[in-house]
């Protein structure tokens, strides 16, 4: 008897987690372990990105970073006009993606090596544990390209697998932060449980909310003119700015770690690794403007204002009051951006604004993290539910075959 797609999928995902799950416990050759050891990316990112790979010194400890990072430069070069990558066939967006992760898990690896205590010293030993590491990365690419296709949530299932564990961390490591008793703990559950529930509401009414802008459609019957259109979202970019906005701020913190040591008589370079941290203010600000930034970018990737005429101006449809081309283009770009811009004000209040409070005291680092953390585990579940609801309306009909 088949199963249903949908416990189908369910089960891919299952055991594609229970495959990524112990992999973080595999230990990487070659590598001796420490108990302390001082990370090159913040503990909050590296919690996110990696689990506890890096803190395991596991095969997968590079995590899901390099893989973000490629997915994200893949994506704006393939819609690049300039570079003429936007007229390239859809498969080669999946080879830049893979020669991009590559590269960046070279270049953190060979960082991360330079901090770990090898059994062997030389430059033999390093490059063996580089490329175990490079490998990591890469099969966590592929699990992630295999749940995408077989499983639920897409390539993301990972990164929110991490967020849920960092979630769980954060609410029981806060107890070392709260001085008092039963009673404060008490009151502090509540408070979290509070926040937890406001921000999921406010998630929700963001991802839900919609501006509709009229859409005259040639080829539809009279009857339904009046109910088409193109609908806009709230924070047209969801979750997806805090998500990657991490694996990004963890290339300058890679960079100015091997500047640093590279050249430990140079005071900026020192400066910059000691201070592009989540709990110092240079850290933060460059996180949220990260953050506002990518509010915008990935609006504008997921809603391409040019394209959109340009398959308007091929079917025959139109926005009233505006010509097919570039006038409807730029009517397209200025109303995305002025909602992307709502929404990267919302996402820079909710993940971005609490590390202020974090600022010179580290041990709070992790928990100002922690509403971000929930908008993205928000955003994750949204995505999730939708990908169910197809899934089990697509089930409803039978097969003309």
């Amino acid at each position: 008897m088949n199963k249903h797609p949908l416990i189908k999928r369910m089960l891919w995902s299952c055991w594609i987690l229970l495959i990524y799950i112990f992999g973080q416990e595999i230990p990487l050759p070659l590598v001796k372990y420490q108990s302390h050891i001082r990370s090159v990316v913040s503990e909050p990112i590296r919690a996110v990105i990696s689990g506890s790979g890096m803190s395991n010194y596991s095969i997968f400890a590079l995590g899901i970073g390099p893989m973000m990072i490629g997915l994200i430069v893949a994506a704006f070069a393939m819609q690049s006009k300039v570079l003429g990558l936007n007229r390239l066939p859809s498969k080669y967006n999946d080879r830049i993606q893979m020669i991009i992760t590559i590269l960046i898990a070279l270049a953190q690896a060979y960082v991360s090596v330079r901090n770990f205590k090898l059994t062997r010293p030389g430059w033999e030993t390093e490059w063996q544990v580089i490329l175990v590491m490079v490998a990591g990365a890469m099969m966590i690419m592929w699990l992630c390209n295999m749940n995408a296709k077989l499983g639920l949530g897409g390539p993301m299932m990972i990164i929110m697998a991490n967020v849920m564990v960092s979630l769980l961390r954060t609410v029981y490591n806060s107890r070392r932060l709260i001085t008092g008793g039963l009673e404060t703990w008490i009151i502090v559950i509540i408070g979290l449980v509070i926040l937890v529930v406001v921000i999921i509401s406010i998630t929700l009414l963001m991802d839900r909310a919609e501006y509709r802008i009229p859409v005259i459609r040639l080829g539809i019957n009279n009857q339904f003119v009046d109910k088409s259109y193109l609908p806009v979202k709230l924070s047209p970019a969801g979750g997806m700015p805090v998500m990657f906005a991490m694996a990004i701020l963890s290339l300058p913190q890679y960079l100015f770690r091997y500047l640093a040591q590279a050249y430990p008589h140079n005071a900026t370079f020192a400066w910059w690794n000691d201070n592009l941290v989540l709990s110092k203010t240079a850290g933060v600000i460059t996180y949220i403007i990260i953050l506002f930034l990518f509010s915008i970018a990935f609006a504008l990737m997921n809603m391409d204002p040019e394209q959109l005429a340009e398959d308007y101006q091929k079917s025959g449809d139109y926005i009233p009051g505006f010509r097919p081309g570039r006038a409807t283009a730029h009517y397209l770009r200025g109303v995305i951006v002025r909602f992307s811009i709502i929404g990267g004000i919302f996402i820079t209040l909710i993940a971005g604004l609490p590390l202020i409070f974090a600022i010179d005291r580290p041990q709070y680092e992790t928990l100002m993290m922690f509403p971000g953390n929930v908008m993205m585990a928000a955003s994750f579940a949204i995505l999730m539910l939708d990908q169910i609801d197809v899934i089990l309306v697509h089930g409803k009909y039978d097969s003309i075959l």
